[in-house]
């Protein structure tokens, strides 16, 4: 799994637990193994715990699967139990991500441990409550929360501009060409301007849609300074208040896989030549998107984009590395079985329905 997802995945899914029983025997089993001699904390396995789940309810989501979840198998293993493994797993992982840190004898500047406590504080403020009901403290809460900048750091320490292999600027800017789309769009909204996210109806969405269409021939015979103008003067998501007036100049940059946009704008978008122009339709409206070389025009600084663009280019390799040091640490890592049996993922306490 993604060392920038994970993270995530386990915030969300344990931000919507709010019962986990900890009355019977929680002194017997806050520890969940041992990993050459350092005891490991149960919290954390709960979280990762969480975080598997959410991963299995998403593969049975794409298989269509209908039936009780806990009947579905994952590659011939049973769901609870590769749940379990998962968990394991990720706890592994990240002792061994910590050892790493710290045999690289890394460290974060002064900024960056003030980001790394306002994000933990910050969750915590909100869901350390419900947290503590599962048996989690705040020092297992944030030693998860951290251990993926304690990923980035190393990997950055390596490819990073000043690590140890750094990766070449024009290696990176071919990257970047070949794997990131650079993009402004117009939005022509066919749903009602209440907030309710209702479809239009009838005349309206007729008049939004024929709007959309004859934008679409606009757009396509306007140089990009007066694509800009269109959408300053039409789309529905433009605001001259917030970060989007300053991106248009530069265009939104992100992924070509997982960018993060609606299915729709995903693939029109990706399937854009350079300086070309198309419109799709999505639950949102209709999006008029034309696609931009990501270095010609000298807009776009590699600087601004090096650090996120090396974690996606070596992301992979890196986890792969992850994956190593964890196996590394295995043989020296002693289960306490009372804690793997009492934190069963099939319990009512883990169901998030």
């Amino acid at each position: 799994m993604s060392l920038l997802k994970r993270i995530g995945s386990a915030l969300l899914c344990a931000a919507m637990l709010i019962c986990v029983c900890c009355s019977c025997n929680q002194s017997a089993t806050k520890i969940i193994m041992t990993v050459a001699g350092e005891e490991v904390p149960a919290g954390i396995y709960i979280l990762y715990i969480n975080s598997a789940i959410g991963e299995l309810e998403d593969k049975i989501a794409e298989d269509e699967y209908e039936g009780d979840k806990w009947d579905y198998t994952v590659d011939g293993q049973a769901a609870d139990q590769w749940v379990k493994d998962q968990a394991l797993q990720y706890t592994l992982e990240l002792i061994a991500v910590e050892h790493e840190f710290e045999k690289r004898d890394l460290s974060f500047t002064a900024e960056e441990q003030s980001n790394i406590d306002y994000m933990c504080n910050y969750y915590w403020m909100y869901f350390g409550a419900s947290y503590e009901k599962m048996g989690v403290s705040f020092t297992s809460f944030e030693r998860v929360q951290k251990g993926s900048y304690l990923s980035q750091k190393i990997l950055l320490s390596q490819y990073g501009e000043d690590g140890t292999d750094p990766i070449p600027d024009e290696e990176l800017k071919t990257y970047m060409e070949e794997n990131y789309m650079r993009v402004n769009h117009i939005l022509i909204s066919s749903q009602k301007d209440d907030g309710s996210g209702e479809q239009l109806e009838g005349d309206e969405l007729s008049e939004a849609e024929s709007k959309a269409d004859k934008l679409f021939e606009l757009a396509k015979a306007a140089d990009d300074i007066a694509f800009i103008e269109l959408i300053k003067e039409n789309s529905a998501d433009y605001d001259s208040e917030s970060d989007t007036e300053s991106s248009l100049e530069l265009g939104m940059i992100s992924p070509i896989e997982d960018s993060g946009y609606v299915e729709e704008f995903e693939k029109c978008a990706a399937e854009l030549e350079i300086g070309g122009t198309d419109m799709c339709k999505s639950d949102y409206g209709w999006h008029i998107i034309r696609r931009y070389a990501m270095f010609d025009d000298g807009v776009v600084e590699l600087d601004d984009y090096r650090d996120s663009v090396i974690i996606n280019m070596k992301e992979d390799e890196y986890n792969d590395s992850r994956s190593e040091w964890a196996d590394a640490l295995r043989e020296q890592m002693v289960l306490v079985e009372e804690s793997v049996e009492r934190y069963d993922p099939k319990s009512s306490k883990f169901d998030l329905s």
